[in-house]
């Protein structure tokens, strides 16, 4: 009799979720997946939510062996600051080739557990991935191991663009421009590209008009229904975002969605917009003209802060609508357009500073990936420390980030 042992199933279903999204692992999914009975699975699991906890916890243990193995691969190597941006880059590229799947699981599992406290121990438990291999990392360079928590942010945030690109040529670009980038800003090494990323720029220029919702003279309809996508993208989540659900939201007729829009992924695409929108739009009242950085971390970014809480799941709302287009051969180039155009946010932020004023659309994804990445990582941390953890660690981002250049690699 063929034997399966439960390492070769997690796998089949980590397959499932990146394919189709934690939505679509069943017991019987799975089971139809590896060619067992789903007896067998009920025997070994037992319940879908005993699955569910055992393929992340999986994922996570590949996770912890890939970054293990980095770093057991530099701790020979003699590594200086000006060799740490091709070095990093190095690693990025290898986390697409190597960890691909555990790396996409994780980012699920972090969205999943926004919205799901079953999952948030396991999240938490991913949340400082990489963590010790990056503070190794600077030690080997004699640089500041303060920055750890910044830098890992910022690769996740790298690394994310190749796994939603499937490995494109010109995301592989951007990547590497948001890397050389970040690195060689942070560590006061010599700045070879000046502007933007033009392959990020490409991306955000192809997409712009397919997340703007169709215009009528003669009806609201469409605005109605971005709109109700929108909310109930985040109030419920997109898995429960149906034809069904957003017609009867907006008051309107099934026939009237499919005459506005061809699919429901064109409707989600334009939700995005639609989010990201309001985000910025609500952002950009607190940032005031020629601010120093610490008013901004005393004063400014605290508000916008709470603002976001109130505002409730946007930034979820945004990865699970990024994920959910990437899954798809048809729309994963909108996946990769839908990242590019974030960051415009904080790019208000960044040209908002004294220090910032010449910033651009790179710098300002380089810090919305800064954010994103130390707001997972803050998410382990009891609630009432999680603010001020953010804050220092943001004002230590913009301080290092605005250093002057001088190509020494201060440490």
């Amino acid at each position: 009799m063929y034997q399966i042992d439960d390492s070769d199933l997690l796998l089949h279903g980590q397959d499932i979720v990146v394919e189709s999204g934690l939505k679509a692992l069943t017991l019987r999914n799975l089971a139809q997946r590896a060619g067992v009975s789903a007896s067998l699975l009920n025997y070994r699991f037992g319940a879908r939510e005993t699955l569910v906890a055992r393929l992340f916890e999986h994922a996570r243990q590949a996770d912890l062996a890939f970054w293990n193995a980095c770093r057991e691969e530099v701790s020979s190597l003699q590594i200086t600051p000006s060799s740490l941006p091709a070095l990093t880059l190095s690693i990025a590229q290898k986390a697409l080739w190597q960890a691909h799947r555990s790396q996409m699981i994780r980012w699920i599992c972090i969205t999943a557990a926004a919205r799901d406290r079953q999952y948030q121990s396991e999240a938490a438990a991913s949340a400082n991935s990489g963590m010790d291999f990056w503070v190794s990392l600077l030690e080997q360079a004699h640089l500041p191991v303060k920055l750890a928590p910044s830098l890992a942010a910022i690769m996740t945030g790298a690394i994310r663009i190749g796994l939603v690109s499937r490995r494109d040529a010109r995301a592989l670009s951007w990547m590497s421009d948001i890397i050389l980038r970040a690195t060689a800003r942070l560590f006061t090494l010599p700045v070879i590209m000046h502007g933007d990323s033009p392959a990020r720029a490409d991306f955000e220029q192809a997409t712009i008009n397919a997340v703007a919702p169709p215009t009528s003279a003669r009806t609201d309809a469409p605005e109605r229904i971005v709109s109700s996508a929108a909310s109930l993208i985040l109030s419920a989540g997109l898995d429960a975002v149906t034809h069904r659900e957003i017609a009867r939201h907006a008051g309107l007729s099934l026939s009237s969605l499919t005459h506005h829009f061809a699919s429901l992924d064109l409707i989600l695409q334009s939700a995005f917009g639609h989010i990201y929108s309001r985000a910025r739009a609500e952002t950009d009242t607190n940032l005031h003209e020629d601010m120093p950085i610490s008013k901004f971390i005393e004063t400014v970014l605290p508000r916008i802060f709470e603002q976001a809480r109130k505002r409730g799941q946007e930034g979820v709302a945004i990865d699970e609508i990024i994920l959910a287009t990437a899954r798809s051969t048809a729309t994963a180039s909108l996946s990769s357009g839908l990242l590019a155009m974030t960051g415009t946010t904080s790019t208000a932020m960044l040209q908002s500073l004294h220090e910032g004023k010449q910033a651009d659309r790179l710098d300002g994804q380089i810090f919305r990936f800064a954010m994103g990445g130390l707001s997972e990582q803050a998410a382990a941390m009891p609630a009432g420390a999680r603010d001020a953890w953010l804050l220092e660690h943001c004002n230590l981002f913009l301080c290092h980030y605005f250093e002057e250049t001088s190509g020494t690699g201060a440490g």
